[in-house]
């Protein structure tokens, strides 16, 4: 029994001593990078600062592409502003598409029962990740 405190007592001892040689030095850290490095970081910051929006959600209610798809994109973007005037409407042309979403709004949630009011007149719209417009005070 005294052999094993012993033998216990001797590892602790062992294992200190490892410990105490592992303290932290100060020193110096050189960076290497490309120059390239900060001026897409400064570009990121300028396309940032230029749009004032946030994440949050739209709701699409349109996408084709091809001849007069920007006739029928307008078409909707004029008939959806008809049911609901008070909610604001998007054209985007992500080339070759047209697409039209509707909405800003902050969270998911907020966007999914919007969507249950919208799918009587558009029964291929659903909801995406975008960049929203801030709330208007």
């Amino acid at each position: 029994m005294m052999r094993r405190y012993f033998l216990l007592v001797a590892m602790l001892v062992v294992i200190s001593a490892g410990l105490k040689g592992q303290q932290a030095t100060r020193g110096d850290v050189n960076i290497i990078q490309d120059s390239r490095v900060e001026e897409l970081l400064e570009k990121h910051r300028q396309i940032n600062e230029a749009f004032n929006g946030l994440s949050g959600y739209r709701i699409q209610i349109f996408f084709d592409s091809g001849s007069n798809a920007k006739n029928r994109a307008n078409n909707e973007r004029r008939r959806f502003m008809a049911l609901f005037p008070s909610i604001s409407a998007y054209i985007l042309f992500d080339a070759p598409n047209f697409k039209v979403r509707v909405g800003n709004f902050r969270s998911r949630l907020e966007a999914e029962k919007f969507l249950n009011d919208i799918l009587k007149h558009f029964e291929m719209a659903y909801v995406v990740p975008s960049r929203i417009e801030l709330p208007k005070l």
